[in-house]
């Protein structure tokens, strides 16, 4: 996938730019963006959908220039792509739609565009059906929790500009930690290099592209980034504005390229123009790490940690997802931290039962200090048969600031580990069975409890 997304994009850069070393350039600058290295090398999130979005955006690139009756393969790698994304990643969705629709918007009022045949409407009013048919009958649950994701970040951006509400501290991860200084720093100079060179690469596109429908949303996509900048200094924009990036960044690199492309500081610096944009670049995707992903415990391998995402990830979860595989058989409903929640299901091919699916308050069950009537009811509700302990989670503060699942905590932070008593609670219980102990993952069957 990460191979056929840079070929995409380096062919999609090439075709929109007319120039192989504009591409070069334009696909390096792609990299640097705050969210390649880490999180969309995840088997998770838009890691398979957006290589699929940069395939189509070449494919729709290469056919509007295709002459007439040759553009049948690409219309088909088009329209399978835009399947294959919709089905893939719902916000990975919504970016290529919004891109088609400004495409369509622009070739619309500009008269006499060459890429106006064949015209991107209909791809945009394909891409809208599809999405929102996808939604209807598939996807439900999407519209429940990022909608108001996004109404909540404008709602505290507007409240911010107004002075109604104070900033969240930069650099500051949900368990507290703080970025070291240099890093810091790393991270302000990026934003400001990028800053500093868009108005230089969209002055370069009106130019000599402006006759380019294409070319001319992608700079409208870049004007974008200051916008997200300022959501990010939201709480709940934070991470909506992170996400942001892999995808406005298709737009930064290619408009921040053509302006390097042009070496406006060349004549004056000569070879030294080389170090210098090599050091720019170099700046940006370190600023970029920094920026997009947690403190150094997250970006390097290591021990455990716990709810620290792919440090949490090893081989005893491992093992007992794959146990309840071969010894439970698949599709099992069960409750587990954030952690084991993904490696049942993915590894162990079980039913995890969560608030976000299915109503229903599981860090309740594992923060009580006893399993009383309103624990029972929500194991009742969420009909749970086994219940997954990690005592691991009593050895330290969650590093992602939750156990299991968001608002567990009334919107505080913990300031303790859990007690592991309070983890231990179902050995004393009538009727609950325990199945599994490698030591720190226990697998109890409540089966005789509900």
């Amino acid at each position: 996938a990460r191979l056929v997304g840079m070929l995409a994009l380096f062919l999609f850069y090439e075709q929109v730019g007319r120039s192989a070393r504009l591409a070069g350039i334009a696909a390096l600058l792609y990299i640097a963006n705050p969210n390649y290295l880490f999180f969309d090398a995840q088997f998770a999130y838009e890691s398979l959908a957006l290589p699929l979005t940069l395939l189509a955006l070449f494919a729709a690139a290469r056919r509007a220039m295709a002459p007439q009756g040759d553009g049948v393969g690409l219309t088909l790698v088009l329209l399978l792509g835009m399947a294959a994304v919709v089905i893939s990643h719902h916000v990975t969705t919504y970016a290529l739609v919004a891109f088609l629709a400004v495409w369509a918007l622009i070739a619309s009022v500009r008269s006499g565009d060459r890429w106006a045949a064949p015209h991107p409407r209909s791809l945009a009013l394909l891409g809208i059906i599809a999405s929102l048919t996808w939604l209807v009958y598939a996807a439900t649950l999407t519209a429940k929790y990022l909608f108001p994701q996004l109404g909540g970040s404008l709602t505290q951006l507007i409240q911010l500009i107004a002075g109604e509400a104070a900033g969240r501290d930069l650099f500051r991860s949900p368990a507290g930690q703080v970025s070291p200084l240099w890093e810091r720093l790393t991270g302000y100079a990026a934003v400001v290099l990028i800053l500093l060179g868009l108005p230089f690469g969209l002055r370069q596109i009106w130019r000599r592209q402006r006759d380019s429908a294409i070319a001319l949303t992608l700079a409208a996509g870049a004007l974008a980034y200051p916008v997200s900048l300022a959501i990010r200094l939201t709480e709940r924009g934070a991470e909506a504005s992170n996400r942001s990036a892999a995808f406005l960044f298709v737009a930064i690199a290619f408009v921040l390229a053509s302006w390097a492309v042009e070496q406006p500081l060349g004549q004056h610096l000569g070879r030294k123009w080389q170090l210098v944009a090599c050091a720019w670049v170099a700046i940006i995707f370190l600023g970029g790490v920094t920026v997009g992903w947690p403190p150094p415990w997250a970006r390097m391998p290591g021990p455990y940690l716990p709810a620290a995402d792919t440090r949490s990830i090893e081989r005893e979860g491992l093992s007992a997802a794959e146990w309840t595989r071969a010894f439970l058989g698949p599709d099992n409903r069960l409750i587990a931290d954030r952690t084991n929640r993904l490696l049942m299901g993915a590894y162990g091919e079980q039913r995890p039962v969560t608030g976000y699916a299915d109503k229903v308050k599981v860090s309740q069950v594992f923060l009580a200090p006893k399993l009383g009537p309103a624990e029972r009811q929500i194991l009742r509700a969420g009909r749970v048969r086994y219940v997954v302990v990690d005592r691991r989670l009593s050895a330290a503060l969650p590093s992602a600031g939750v156990y299991f699942e968001r608002g567990e905590t009334s919107g505080e932070s913990y300031t303790t580990p859990i007690d592991p008593a309070v983890l231990a609670k179902f050995d004393a219980l009538a009727g609950v069975n325990r199945l599994f102990d490698s030591g720190d993952i226990v697998i109890y069957d409540i089966a005789g409890l509900r």
